[in-house]
């Protein structure tokens, strides 16, 4: 019986070892090609454009400028509705922006339309006091564009709501 408990620790220990060898040659082989491109895929040094032709950069800024014109379009369609205060119109903005299985329209509904209307005009005037104090974008500050801490995701989460014109033309 001790035999059989010293060979499976033997067997065992032998596997451990041959494991973390196996870990260790991966890590002090990965030259500076691949390491790039793993840290590429993991979002970590993103905007670097490492290793991308001029026209890959180009295409790329065609794209990026493309989609900040969408996303203002949103924007100003967004805003538009509340504006107007018409529950519809915002309904159907949100519908065109974000399919009609959209979270949000399940929380606002006719009935709280109005406070929705208000709770964003209010979040605005705050925004825009912080700015104001120098507090903006940053401590624990959201734009709704998926750039924020994690802190500050309101009713604004994922539908830009909460920006300003004038913030967004700051960017």
């Amino acid at each position: 019986m001790k035999k059989k408990n010293i060979v499976t620790t033997s067997v065992l220990s032998l596997a451990m070892i041959a494991l973390a060898a196996g870990f260790a040659f991966n890590a002090y082989a990965q030259t500076p090609d691949t390491n790039t491109a793993k840290a590429m895929f993991r979002g970590e040094g993103f905007r670097q454009n490492v290793n991308f032709t001029d026209e890959q950069k180009a295409d790329m800024e065609a794209r990026r400028a493309e989609m900040e014109t969408i996303r203002a379009e949103h924007q100003a369609a967004m805003q538009t509705a509340l504006n107007s205060g018409n529950y519809d119109t915002w309904v159907q903005v949100v519908k065109n922006q974000m399919g009609d299985n959209a979270p949000i329209l399940s929380q606002v509904t006719s009935d709280n339309f109005s406070q929705f209307t208000e709770a964003h005009n209010l979040m605005i005037q705050a925004q825009e006091k912080f700015a104001a104090i120098g507090v903006d974008r940053g401590f624990g500050m959201h734009d709704g564009s998926g750039r924020g801490e994690g802190i500050g995701r309101g009713m604004g989460r994922g539908l830009g709501l909460n920006r300003t014109a004038s913030t967004v033309n700051a960017q």
